[in-house]
């Protein structure tokens, strides 16, 4: 899934300060804009807007794909893994650890770092 779609971040973030969301930045590649009508999620590459009354249903939907994602990783053969960390971009055991977080919710991942 790659749509090729450029987004500047800096000019996103000044706009939707100027209309009054609430900007949190994370990474050089990412940020999230709040209002008390959506939720922006903006990368370089693309977005996503969350309607404020549809955020409860998406967090819901994340998960399973979340989920999802993490099934699809256990029946892959260790070849395959060791494939796609090289396409990721890191080792095995860092992408294995990846993984594991996300089974986990997310949880501890500060204590990990």
């Amino acid at each position: 899934m790659n749509l090729n779609q450029k987004i500047n971040l800096k000019e996103f973030c000044r706009r939707a300060k100027e209309a009054g969301c609430e900007v949190i930045q994370s990474g050089r590649s990412r940020c999230y804009a709040a209002s008390p009508r959506e939720i922006a999620v903006v990368t370089t590459t693309g977005a996503i807007r969350i309607p404020i009354e549809n955020a409860q249903r998406f967090l819901w939907d994340y998960q399973v794909a979340v989920e999802t994602a993490c099934k699809m990783w256990n029946e892959l053969t260790l070849i395959e893994k060791n494939q796609l960390a090289k396409e990721k971009h890191m080792t095995y055991g860092e992408l294995q650890q990846v993984m594991y977080m996300l089974k986990l919710g997310g949880r501890n991942e500060q204590e990990n770092r």
